[in-house]
């Protein structure tokens, strides 16, 4: 029986949105993982600690450090989803672009299984690239 293939996922997101993607090296071509989008959710964001948590900001800092916090709660899903699907099996490896506030919380909290598995880690945004962008980019920085 012949080996079987990596799968390598590309994680593209932001704070507020994020969609996982099979890669495909030769030739090169990524492809939507089905229900691989990833949104930001009110329920996610508004929990019962949010309106004590808002408005005690408020009063302290401005309103980015509100959008921040939404931010890193996001991520921390997209950390759960990955982590989830890394102990599922559902991928050998990954590529995860984030941008770099995102990407600094990603690292702190990801899980253990799917840290093992992230194969390059890039700073950036992508999120608002077509898919073709998406395969050149990816493309330019793979060895």
């Amino acid at each position: 029986m012949p080996p079987r293939k990596k799968t390598t996922w590309l994680l593209v997101g932001d704070g507020s949105s994020a969609q996982l993607y099979s890669v495909h090296a030769v030739p090169m071509r990524v492809t939507k993982v089905p229900s691989g989008a990833i949104k930001a959710s009110r329920k996610a964001i508004r929990g019962p600690e949010h309106r004590a948590e808002t408005r005690h900001i408020a009063h302290n800092t401005s309103g980015r450090a509100v959008q921040q916090r939404h931010e890193n709660v996001f991520v921390e899903q997209v950390a759960a989803t990955l982590d989830a699907a890394a102990v599922a099996g559902n991928f050998d490896q990954v590529i995860v672009v984030l941008p770099p506030k995102a990407l600094a919380h990603f690292r702190k909290i990801i899980g253990a299984e799917a840290s093992k598995r992230i194969k390059q880690e890039i700073r950036s945004e992508w999120t608002h690239l077509s898919m073709p962008d998406i395969e050149k980019r990816l493309a330019a920085r793979l060895p």
